[in-house]
């Protein structure tokens, strides 16, 4: 029992602490596939161009360097769209090698006319 002269003590609350979760994903070939489906249809182009000019240009290797050299050297396009860093300052090596990102990079593209991007279209 308790004394009316006693203060109630309630549990304290913690803080919550804000943690990160990293999320990575298994880049099969099914899935860069399901995604070029998706980002196709996000974008209103056509999956079946994408995924030609993609296995053209990289194999559907996400991790890919040009293997072309060049007047510099080795040329700078990296991942599963051939991104030419060069020519997009803009976008990173790290961004160029994520499928996600190479993806929708290709799409938004592919929407606004400039499928000549590509050797291989």
């Amino acid at each position: 029992m308790i004394e009316s002269n006693q203060p109630i003590v309630y549990a304290q609350e913690e803080t919550p602490t804000e943690v990160l979760i990293e999320v990575r994903i298994s880049w099969t070939l099914d899935r860069i596939l399901e995604e070029i489906d998706n980002t196709a249809i996000q974008y209103g182009v056509s999956a079946s161009e994408m995924r030609r000019v993609i296995k053209c240009e990289s194999n559907f290797d996400p991790t890919i360097q040009s293997q072309h050299i060049l007047s510099y050297g080795r040329e700078m396009s990296f991942g599963l769209v051939q991104i030419h860093i060069p020519a997009h300052p803009h976008v990173t090596i790290e961004q160029a090698l994520d499928p996600a990102f190479a993806i929708d990079f290709m799409a938004k593209a592919f929407s606004q006319g400039k499928h000549s991007m590509w050797t291989c279209y």
